[in-house]
């Protein structure tokens, strides 16, 4: 259990503080541009709403590597904003992920074989759930198996609209620490980067009120450093 004491430690340490557990924002302009549409989403996604779109336009650039104009990519776009960017209502108190399952995996099976197979490894649509969830409330995330990530991580309370995010990161992590071994990066390395993945997520500060993180830019250039070396 992570006594008051830690976490108001653990408070003064983070970084970076993301919003409002319980504020709904517009979605910041670059990122309504890339996913080619605009509505209410929570504060903590709107702060770091234009870094996701870049992220998420990263990690296509390696996936669609092989066909850029893969005739699926369109739909996966869909699928990757609508998850990273749920419908949020201050009115009703509720952060609403319009995407399911199925609809992930019919998309994903669109596409040309090699960029299917990478898709299902990283098990891209498990994040991919229908649901409607509190905003303003903070819990523990739902975890089912952690490989990477420290159990403790699963004891620190997080926004309820977040609480599927530690296992799926824990996810990506692990399959991307096994094509970095894969690709001869040093385990330190490796570590490193894992380390920062996982302790970088949004939380909720002691307030239970405030989203902060231990992330920031000098945390993510100190763990890729190790890349070039």
């Amino acid at each position: 259990k992570v006594s008051t004491n830690h976490r108001m430690i653990r408070d003064k340490a983070a970084s970076l503080i993301y919003g409002n557990v319980g504020k709904c924002a517009p979605m910041p302009s670059k990122a309504a541009k890339f996913c080619k549409t605009d509505y209410m989403i929570p504060e903590v996604s709107a702060t770091i709403g234009d870094g996701m779109a870049h992220e998420i336009n990263q990690s296509f650039v390696m996936i669609f590597a092989s066909d850029p104009a893969a005739s699926c990519r369109s739909k996966i776009l869909s699928v990757a904003c609508r998850s990273a960017f749920p419908i949020c209502d201050e009115t009703s108190k509720s952060v609403r992920f319009n995407i399911n399952y199925e609809e992930c995996i019919s998309a994903v099976n669109e596409c040309p074989t090699l960029i299917k197979a990478i898709m299902l490894e990283q098990r891209y649509c498990d994040v991919s759930i229908s649901r409607t969830q509190k905003l303003g409330s903070c819990v523990k995330p739902k975890v089912t198996k952690l490989k990477t990530c420290s159990k403790a991580q699963a004891e620190i309370l997080v926004p309820d609209w977040l609480s599927y995010d530690l296992q799926f990161q824990d996810d990506i992590i692990t399959y991307v620490k096994a094509s970095l071994l894969a690709n001869n990066v040093s385990q330190n390395c490796i570590d490193q980067i894992g380390n920062f993945q996982c302790t970088g997520q949004p939380f909720c500060a002691n307030d239970n009120k405030t989203v902060v993180s231990y992330g920031s830019k000098q945390r993510c250039l100190r763990a890729m450093q190790w890349l070039v070396e």
